[in-house]
């Protein structure tokens, strides 16, 4: 038998916020869940990784985006509850700081890198892998 508290709270926060404002979808991929949001504006696009789940806006399981996204997923296996004291703040951070400052130092990052390889590795997106965008190695 099933039981709804048995599930992963955030994504029954996404799916509530999905059904209220129905303008979005939830996917499952490779263990992970993709509750995602859209927008009037396609291009904007964003994730968010907490645990198996992936918070995203106008993202699809097929993008390289949730490749990168899924990257911090299987970080998060590997490091365990370390990925929340060492990587998650640091992803943050970056990611803000980006913002505010208006560079790219974040896709440097060698947590977010590390992410991407892990990502590439499991879906093989040579082709759709835009390494300018979802680097590897530093600059």
């Amino acid at each position: 038998m099933s039981n709804i508290f048995h599930s992963n709270p955030p994504v029954i926060q996404e799916d509530f916020r999905i059904f209220i404002n129905g303008s979005g979808n939830v996917q499952f991929a490779a263990g992970a869940v993709l509750a995602n949001h859209n927008t009037p504006n396609p291009t904007d696009r964003w994730g968010l990784t907490l645990g198996n789940t992936i918070n995203g806006t106008n993202m699809k399981v097929s993008q390289e985006i949730f490749t990168h996204e899924y990257g911090h997923t299987l970080q998060g296996r590997r490091w365990g509850p370390l990925y929340f004291l060492m990587i998650a703040p640091g992803s943050l951070i970056s990611c803000w700081n980006d913002t505010a400052q208006k560079t790219n130092k974040h896709s440097y990052r060698w947590y977010e890198r590390q992410a991407n390889k892990l990502g590439y590795e499991k879906y093989r997106r040579e082709p759709l892998w835009p390494n300018s965008n979802y680097p590897f190695n530093k600059y």
